[in-house]
């Protein structure tokens, strides 16, 4: 597997005492970056991850309307309380066990409550590509939730942190997934009733079994049997899940496939079509534009003097 063209930029700050207090703030964070803004335009992407424990010793208040990055934000809260301003008036204490969905930029402001002076949290940034995805899990259960303290959402985010040098979120395919799991789990958590708990597992079906096939000649009525469902039922419970339709889906799977091959390998662009689940050179060619904004020699091309860079690791 290639190194894509996303760079970690590692941010560590070593615990310190806070005088005067038994805590010991710290932050674990990730940043990821990319050389090339298309892809995380084009696809859903982990941009950002990682477990702070921030208190009143340091300056932590976002303010989303100021902020320049098109970001989704995922926060989970282990302790301590923080809090989410909504403009209009809303106000949401987030203790133990809440989370809230918001964007940057948006009409949001998030702080640390002064109620306990602290705030321990896991976060999920996500590209703007998610929205679909999004959007429907806010509008179905709202901006602020509450979870059980086992709940698999948290543990998800917990295991990509403690793995983030083995998970290959430097990757855009294996990113891409992540985040779509990561949206199904969070979706399965706040479900509130069985029959939308059930969907979810159908529709994760439907995506691993497209994950494992995409280079075949696969149907959508392949597809809607791994999850036991009518192609009719599928196209309408992938839309409602996931935001796209299952075509969308598995095109935007074979694409990913191919810019890996692309990058990583000298492999002829004929060959990759075939590999990658396209019937042609043509149709891969058309698709691949119109998905890239580029055609694949073309973005071939403009890999090659990029290829040997490797990833840069900064500390701060």
């Amino acid at each position: 597997m290639s190194l894509f063209f996303i760079y970690y930029i590692i941010a560590k700050v070593s615990q310190y005492n806070i005088r005067g207090n038994l805590l010991n703030s710290f932050i674990n964070s990730y940043k990821i970056f990319m050389d090339d803004n298309s892809m995380i335009t084009r696809f859903p992407m982990i941009t950002g991850i990682g477990h702070e424990l921030r208190d009143n010793n340091e300056i932590y208040f976002f303010d989303c309307k100021q902020k320049k990055e098109s970001v989704c934000i995922l926060q989970y809260t282990l302790d301590g309380e923080g809090v989410l301003e909504v403009e209009g008036g809303q106000v949401f204490s987030q203790s133990k066990g809440s989370i809230f969905m918001a964007e940057r930029p948006g009409p949001y402001k998030y702080y640390i409550s002064p109620n306990t002076g602290y705030w321990e949290f896991r976060f999920v940034s996500i590209s703007f590509s998610v929205l679909p995805i999004w959007n429907k899990i806010t509008s179905t259960f709202g901006r602020v939730n509450r979870l059980n303290p086992d709940c698999g959402i948290d543990k998800v985010i917990s295991d990509l942190i403690l793995n983030i040098d083995s998970n290959n979120l430097n990757d855009v395919y294996e990113n891409t997934c992540t985040t779509f799991d990561l949206m199904i789990e969070l979706q399965s958590n706040l479900a509130n009733t069985k029959r939308i708990s059930s969907d979810s597992i159908a529709v994760e079906q439907c995506i691993a079994f497209i994950n494992e096939e995409y280079h075949k000649n696969i149907t959508q009525t392949d597809i809607a049997k791994s999850g036991g469902l009518s192609p009719f039922a599928l196209c309408r419970k992938f839309k409602e899940i996931i935001g796209e339709t299952p075509v969308e889906y598995l095109t935007k799977t074979r694409i990913m496939q191919s810019l890996e091959l692309l990058d990583g390998t000298e492999m002829p662009i004929h060959e990759i079509a075939h590999k990658c689940g396209f019937s042609d050179a043509n149709y891969f060619a058309k698709v691949f534009k119109r998905e890239c904004m580029v055609t694949p020699s073309k973005y071939r091309n403009s890999r090659v003097k990029k290829r040997n860079k490797k990833l840069e690791y900064v500390q701060i």
